[in-house]
C-alpha cells in the first residue's frame, strides 16, 4: 500500500537536510584542498616579496637575477628536461606504435614490462647508471679506458646531457602510457584511403596517422617536459656530487645549510620558486589547450571500430630485438650492476669471475637498520594514508565540479589539477615555511613531522587521483544515483551504496598505484625529511652520499618488496588496457 501524501512530503525537509549535509560535507572538503593548494603557492610568493621589517621588497628577485648559482640551475633544469623528453618520446613512442597498431606478438609482456618501468623508482637508475658510466669509477668507463689506454671515461653521465638520458630512459615507460590510447584510436578508414590512393606505409605514418595523434603527443611531450623540470631524484644522486644542479636540486641545497649555502636564504628560495611557478602554470594551460585542441581530431565511431593492425612479417623479430636491447640496457643491466655492487665490500668492481670469490653479505649487516625499520614503518604509513587522504580529497573535487552547478567549479577543477605542473618542490618548501614561521598553533616540530609530510604528499598527488575520479564519474550516469535517492536513501548512502562500487575499479587501481608512487617518493619525503619521518628512498640516499654499497644494498632490499607486488599491478592495467 502506498504511503500517504502528507508522509512524502513531511520526508522531505529531512531529505533536503541530509542532502544538504552532504553537500556541506563535499564541498567544505574539496574547498579545504583548493585553500591548502593555493595557499601553499601564495606563501611562496609572499615570502619572495617578504623580507623581515623591510616589509615587501623586490630585493630577493635581484639577488637571483644576480646569482650565478641560480642562472646555471635554471640552463642546466632546461636543458635537462629538454634531453629527458627527446629520449622519452625517441624510446616510448615507439613501443606504443607497436603495442596499439601492428600485429606484434607478445603485447601483454611487453606491457607488463613496461609496468615495471614505471614502479621503478628513479633513485634506482641513478645510481645504477652512475655504477656504469661515472666519469671516474663507472664499470664500463673503467673497461674502455683499459682496452683503449685512454686517460678519462669518454662517457660521462654526471652531466646535464647525461642526467637527461637517464630521466628520459626512467621517462619513457610514462610516454607509452600518454601515447597508446591516442594511437588505438586512429580510425583505420583514413589509413585505407591512403594506401588506395598509393601512400606507402611511410607516406601514411607521416602524412595520417602522425597529423592524428599530434594532439596526443604533443601533450604528452608537454606532460614529460613538466615532470623532468620537477625531477629530483636523478639529478640529486648523479648531479649533486658534481655540482651540477636543476632547479629542484638547488631549492633542495638552500633549505639545507650544511650542502653549502649557509644561512638558509628562503626569500631567494622563494623567489627562485616563484619563477617555476609562473613557468609551471604556462606549461599547465598550453597543455590544458592541448587536450582541448584534440577533441577535433576525435575520429573513432560507432561500436564496430577496429583498428588495422600493420603486418610486421619477418619485422617483428627485428622489433622484439631492438625492445629486448632497450629493456636490456635499460633495466636488466641496471639491476644486475645493482646486485652486483650490494654484494661486493667496494664499489665499481668489474662483473668478472674472479671476484666472485668476494660476494659478501656485509653491506646488508652493516646497514643502520634501526633508521631502516623506522624508515620503513613512516614508508608504510605514507603508502597508505598519501593515497587515502589524496582519494578523498579527489571524490570531493570530481563530485563538486561534475554533481553540481555551482559558478566556481571549473575554478576548482583547474586548482585540482595545479599540483600536476607546479614542482612538487615547491610545496614541499612552502610547508615547511608555513610551519616553521606561520603556523605558531601547532607544535613546534610540526614541520618535522609525518602528518605535514602525509598532508604534503596527499596534496601533490591530488591532481593524478582527479584526473581517475572524474574520468570514472563522467561515465556513470546521474541517474543511478537519482534512482537511489528516489528510493529513499540518503545521499551518504548513494555514495557508499552505488556511486563507490561502480567506480571502484578506478579507484582500486589509482590507490595501488599512488601506493607505488610513495613507495618510490624522494622529492617530498627528502625536503621534509627528518629523523621522525624519513622514508627508506631517504635512507637510500643518505647511504648513497657515505657509503655507496649500502645504497646499493638498501635498494635491493626496496625492489625485493616491490617485486611481488608488481603482478597486482599488472593485472589492474591489464583489465583497463586489453579488455
Amino acid at each position: 500500500m502506498p504511503a500517504p501524501l502528507s508522509a512524502n512530503v513531511a520526508s522531505i525537509p529531512n531529505d533536503r537536510s541530509r542532502r544538504s549535509a552532504f553537500q556541506v560535507t563535499t564541498i567544505t572538503l574539496a574547498t579545504l584542498a583548493a585553500v591548502l593548494i593555493v595557499g601553499l603557492l601564495a606563501m611562496v610568493l609572499f615570502v619572495s616579496v617578504h623580507q623581515g621589517s623591510a616589509g615587501l621588497t623586490i630585493e630577493n628577485y635581484r639577488q637571483i637575477l644576480h646569482d650565478p648559482v641560480a642562472g646555471q640551475a635554471l640552463l642546466n633544469t632546461l636543458g635537462f628536461a629538454l634531453v629527458s623528453v627527446a629520449v622519452a618520446m625517441l624510446l616510448g613512442l615507439p613501443v606504443a606504435w607497436l603495442v596499439e597498431r601492428t600485429d606484434l606478438p607478445g603485447k601483454r609482456l611487453l606491457y607488463s614490462a613496461v609496468t615495471v618501468g614505471i614502479v621503478i623508482p628513479g633513485f634506482f637508475f641513478g645510481i645504477a647508471f652512475s655504477f656504469l658510466f661515472d666519469p671516474d669509477a663507472g664499470l664500463v668507463n673503467k673497461a674502455l679506458m683499459s682496452a683503449f689506454n685512454l686517460s678519462q671515461g669518454p662517457i660521462n653521465v654526471a652531466s646535464v646531457q647525461g642526467m637527461g638520458i637517464v630521466e628520459g630512459f626512467a621517462l619513457a615507460p610514462l610516454v607509452f602510457i600518454l601515447t597508446a590510447s591516442s594511437l588505438r584510436a586512429v580510425d583505420p578508414s583514413l589509413e585505407e584511403a591512403a594506401e588506395c590512393c598509393g601512400a606507402s606505409r611511410i607516406g601514411i605514418l607521416r602524412r595520417v596517422t602522425l597529423p592524428l595523434v599530434y594532439p596526443g603527443i604533443l601533450g604528452a611531450a608537454i606532460f614529460v617536459f613538466t615532470v623532468a623540470i620537477a625531477a629530483f631524484d636523478i639529478p640529486l644522486i648523479i648531479g649533486q656530487s658534481r655540482r651540477i644542479l636543476t632547479f629542484s636540486t638547488y631549492l633542495f641545497q638552500k633549505m639545507n645549510p650544511a650542502q653549502g649555502f649557509g644561512v638558509i636564504p628562503y626569500g631567494q628560495a622563494a623567489a627562485f620558486s616563484s619563477v617555476m611557478i609562473v613557468v609551471a602554470l604556462i606549461l599547465s594551460v598550453w597543455y590544458t589547450r592541448v587536450l582541448g585542441r584534440g577533441r577535433r581530431f576525435q575520429v573513432v565511431t560507432g561500436r564496430g571500430y577496429r583498428p588495422k593492425l600493420v603486418r610486421l612479417g619477418k619485422g617483428k623479430f627485428l622489433a622484439w630485438g631492438a625492445l629486448s636491447l632497450y629493456f636490456i640496457a635499460g633495466i636488466v643491466v641496471t639491476l644486475i650492476v645493482t646486485l652486483w655492487t650490494a654484494f661486493q665490500p667496494f664499489a665499481g668492481r668489474p662483473l668478472s669471475i674472479q671476484y666472485l670469490q668476494y660476494l659478501t653479505l656485509d653491506n646488508f649487516s652493516h646497514l643502520p637498520w634501526d633508521t631502516v625499520v623506522s624508515s620503513a614503518v613512516h614508508t608504510l604509513l605514507l603508502m597508505i594514508l598519501g593515497p587515502t587522504i589524496a582519494l578523498v580529497f579527489a571524490l570531493a573535487f570530481s563530485w563538486f565540479v561534475l554533481r553540481t552547478r555551482f559558478r566556481l567549479r571549473l575554478a576548482y577543477d583547474f586548482i585540482a589539477f595545479l599540483p600536476q605542473g607546479v614542482p612538487s618542490a615547491i610545496f614541499a618548501f612552502a610547508a615547511f615555511v608555513l610551519a616553521l614561521f606561520y603556523l605558531p598553533v601547532l607544535p613546534s616540530q610540526f614541520y618535522r613531522s609525518m602528518a605535514l609530510l602525509v598532508i604534503v604528499w596527499a596534496l601533490v598527488y591530488v591532481a593524478f587521483a582527479t584526473r581517475l575520479t572524474n574520468a570514472a564519474l563522467v561515465q556513470l550516469h546521474p541517474e543511478l544515483e537519482e534512482a537511489g535517492q528516489i528510493s529513499g536513501a540518503s545521499h551518504w548512502a548513494v555514495l557508499r551504496r552505488i556511486t563507490i562500487p561502480l567506480i571502484r575499479p578506478a579507484l582500486v587501481t589509482g590507490w595501488v598505484w599512488m601506493a607505488f608512487l610513495a613507495f618510490r617518493e624522494l622529492t617530498v619525503t627528502a625536503m621534509l625529511g627528518s629523523p621522525d619521518n624519513q622514508t627508506m628512498s631517504v635512507v637510500v640516499y643518505q647511504q648513497w652520499t657515505s657509503n655507496e654499497t649500502y645504497a646499493a644494498a638498501l635498494t635491493v632490499i626496496m625492489l625485493a618488496v616491490m617485486i611481488p607486488v608488481i603482478p597486482v599491478l599488472w593485472r589492474l592495467t591489464r583489465r583497463q588496457v586489453f579488455s
